[in-house]
């Protein structure tokens, strides 16, 4: 019985630490690499290898702080305002938000990219679709809370004004 409990709890905490264990393919490793020279970073590639994944990685360790120590790219050093941009509200809960998140379900929520045990309650959004996140607070390792914010682009232009933002862009870092 204590040999399952093990297991159970060893299944539990690389369920809740998906960033921990990440490893990255070298084509994900030379996008993270440029961005020590380069602000803006594009990606275009095929169906279904890596693209959101390694987004979702970059994003969970900026706004977590926990860089590994293969990491060249660039490093914030206190919490970052964060925007995760996305077409509709649907995408942004199906696509960025699950990766990063896991879900929202109890069962579900801090099985993304951001450990869970770093995850603040999430601030839903009132837009008529179950689900769907407007923002979490992530435990910064400065001490410090990193602020995601979910923006769809069917909120409108005005959404996406005034803020100083340090990630943001459809996922492009500034």
């Amino acid at each position: 019985m204590d040999t399952l409990k093990a297991i159970q709890t060893l299944a539990r905490i690389r369920r809740e630490n998906k960033l921990k264990y990440f490893q990255p393919y070298p084509w994900q490793k030379e996008i993270f690499e440029a961005s020590s020279v380069f602000g803006e970073r594009f990606l275009i590639a095929g169906n279904r290898v890596g693209k959101s994944e390694a987004a979702a990685y970059e994003v969970a360790i900026h706004a977590t702080g926990d860089y590994p120590d293969w990491w060249t790219g660039h490093r914030y050093k206190k919490p970052p305002l964060i925007w995760c941009s996305g077409v509709t509200n649907e995408s942004l809960r199906d696509i960025t938000q699950k990766k990063l998140l896991g879900g929202v379900g109890e069962d579900v929520y801090g099985t993304g990219f951001i450990p869970k045990d770093r995850l603040s309650k999430p601030a839903m959004r009132q837009c008529g679709i179950a689900g769907v996140v407007e923002s979490v607070k992530v435990k910064h390792k400065s001490g410090g809370y990193s602020d995601i914010v979910w923006k769809s682009y069917e909120q409108g232009w005005q959404k996406f004004q005034g803020a100083e933002v340090e990630i943001g862009r459809a996922s492009c870092r500034e």
